[in-house]
């Protein structure tokens, strides 16, 4: 059970709080879901909450 726990702790990403606010990495969320980063990057630019 351990190698399961491990296994999905490193795809899991780590999330780490700023201001109350989440914060992640686009490259760590890119891998995280198996995308390209440049597609990760355009979509949060995308966003009208993007800063």
């Amino acid at each position: 059970m351990s190698n399961l726990n491990t296994s999905i702790s490193n795809l899991t990403p780590e999330v780490i709080g700023k201001s109350g606010r989440p914060i992640k990495k686009t490259k760590d969320v890119a891998v995280s879901f198996v995308k390209q980063h440049q597609q990760v990057t355009q979509k949060v630019e995308s966003l009208e909450c993007s800063e």
